[in-house]
C-alpha cells in the first residue's frame, strides 16, 4: 500500500472511531442530564475537557482497528458492515485504551500545599514559593 492509501485507512478509522465514541457520549450525556434532574450525589458537571479527550481516543481506536481491514477498505466498495465495525471500535476501544492507560500510565493525583498562617498573619513560604532575595550589596571600589 501507498503513504496515500495509508493516511486514506487511518482516516477512516479515525473519522469512524470518533463517530462512535460521540454516540457513546451522548448516552453519557443523557444520563447526566438525568443524573442532575434527579439532584443525585456525585460529579455530574459537563467537562469539554474530557469529552474532547474520550473523541481523540474513540478515534484512536477506531484508527487502530482500520489497520487491521486495510485490505478492505482500500479494496474499493466498503461494505457498512466494515465501517459500522469501526464505528464499534470507537464505542468500544475508547473504554479499553482508557483503561490500559490508566493502569500503566497513573499519576497520582497532586493536592496543593497550604500555606502555614504565621503569628503576625503572614502566610509561612512554601517550598515551591520563589523566595526573594536582597539584591547583594555593591562590592567596594578597588580605585579609590
Amino acid at each position: 500500500m501507498t503513504v496515500t492509501q495509508w493516511l486514506e485507512v487511518l482516516s477512516i478509522g479515525f473519522v469512524a472511531g470518533a463517530v462512535g465514541q460521540l454516540v457513546r457520549a451522548i448516552s453519557g450525556l443523557a444520563k447526566l442530564k438525568r443524573e442532575q434532574l434527579e439532584g443525585a450525589a456525585g460529579d455530574n458537571e459537563f467537562q469539554l475537557s474530557t469529552m474532547v479527550l474520550s473523541v481523540i481516543i474513540g478515534g484512536t481506536a477506531g484508527a487502530l482497528a482500520a489497520i487491521a481491514l486495510s485490505d478492505t477498505l482500500v479494496s474499493g466498495g466498503v461494505p457498512s458492515q466494515t465501517i459500522l465495525g469501526l464505528l464499534g471500535a470507537g464505542y468500544v476501544g475508547a473504554d479499553f485504551i482508557s483503561g490500559f492507560a490508566g493502569k500503566h500510565f497513573a499519576v497520582a493525583p497532586t493536592t496543593p500545599e497550604v500555606p502555614q498562617i504565621r503569628g503576625d498573619g503572614k502566610a509561612e513560604p512554601t517550598p515551591g514559593d520563589r523566595q526573594q532575595v536582597a539584591p547583594a550589596a555593591p562590592a567596594p571600589d578597588a580605585v579609590g
